[in-house]
């Protein structure tokens, strides 16, 4: 998965990405697992900043966050936020 900023920077790459299942929030959660140094470093320092998460392949958006927080979670990173739309 690639990650993008507000302005359309790339900012990373990782391995792979996995939703979570929160039933009594609004906030949608993810994973981020085998990310790049630079990308760990930016998800970590997000506070209530856009980000989206677009596929590889093709470079649809698969995530658009209108804002996301993200912090260190054991392996990875854990990124949560509210979707545009």
């Amino acid at each position: 998965m690639r990650f993008f900023d507000r302005d359309k920077r790339d900012r990373g790459r990782a391995a792979d990405v996995r939703e979570r299942e929160r039933s009594l929030s609004s906030l949608t959660v993810i994973d981020v697992f085998g990310a790049e140094a630079a990308l760990v470093s930016f998800l970590t320092h997000l506070d209530r900043a856009h980000l989206v998460v677009c596929d590889p392949a093709n470079g649809a958006p698969i995530y658009k966050f209108r804002w996301a927080s993200g912090y260190e979670n054991g392996e990875g990173v854990r990124v949560q936020g509210v979707l545009d739309g």
